[in-house]
């Protein structure tokens, strides 16, 4: 599919795509409004809507399609709770400030809430589910400007395990394999010189914790990556 261009002076679209679908989930900025919405582009109308027309002030951090179970993920905050924290560290002349509240939403590709998975009162960046949907990948920070940490969440049980990534920066993208023993995902091997190569893909191996580049190209940028299969 090539990129799709939304040709309006209303909406800045950020683009989340699900395969074979006729459907795109996105978020995006309205003109005027300062929250970052949920909405749903219909590729065969054409039409763009938003998820909730009454919401001002829940803005999307993250969204994540799971290929394997057609679920959409989304972490969510409120915009006018961030300000209000923000203003109060600063105020207090804190060096960091408390984040607001996020939720971790399901949603299924018709953009209906199935189900809240994970709320906190923490960033959290990312956040990427199993193909069983027993465990997910979610990055977080109890402060906002703390260094963001990468768990491996039960979603039964709700318990995060510290996943090994202390010498990587700048993870954005992290998905399970299909066979659950692992997941791929983008960053930056702090111990190299990066001078040329400013992200590459890798592989975690969960069982042994053990990290493999799978590819990485001197002078470029992996911006996404998409499991086929």
């Amino acid at each position: 599919m090539p990129p799709l261009h939304v040709k309006s002076n209303e909406w800045k679209v950020y683009q989340k795509w699900l395969p074979n679908s006729a459907l795109l989930n996105c978020h995006l900025q309205q003109k005027g409004e300062r929250n970052i919405p949920l909405a749903i582009y219909d590729l065969q109308s054409k039409k763009l809507k938003l998820l909730d027309q009454s919401d001002h002030d829940t803005s999307v951090r993250s969204l994540t399609f799971n290929p394997f179970t057609r679920k959409l993920y989304a972490s969510l905050y409120s915009y006018k709770e961030r300000l209000q924290k923000g203003h109060k560290a600063e105020l207090e002349q804190t060096p960091d400030v408390v984040p607001a509240v996020h939720r971790v939403r399901e949603y299924d590709v018709d953009g209906k809430m199935l189900k809240e998975i994970y709320k906190a009162e923490e960033m959290v960046m990312l956040f990427s589910s199993s193909r069983d949907n027993k465990f997910a990948l979610i990055r977080t920070a109890p402060m906002v400007f703390k260094e963001r940490k990468l768990y491996l969440l039960n979603l039964k049980n709700d318990k995060k395990q510290l996943l090994k990534t202390e010498n990587y920066g700048a993870i954005e993208h992290a998905y399970f394999s299909p066979d659950n023993q692992g997941f791929f995902f983008t960053g930056r091997e702090n111990s190299k010189n990066q001078e040329g190569t400013p992200n590459a893909l890798y592989y975690y191996h969960l069982q042994t914790g053990k990290i493999e580049e799978i590819f990485a190209k001197p002078g470029g940028y992996i911006n996404n990556f998409v499991l086929l299969n």
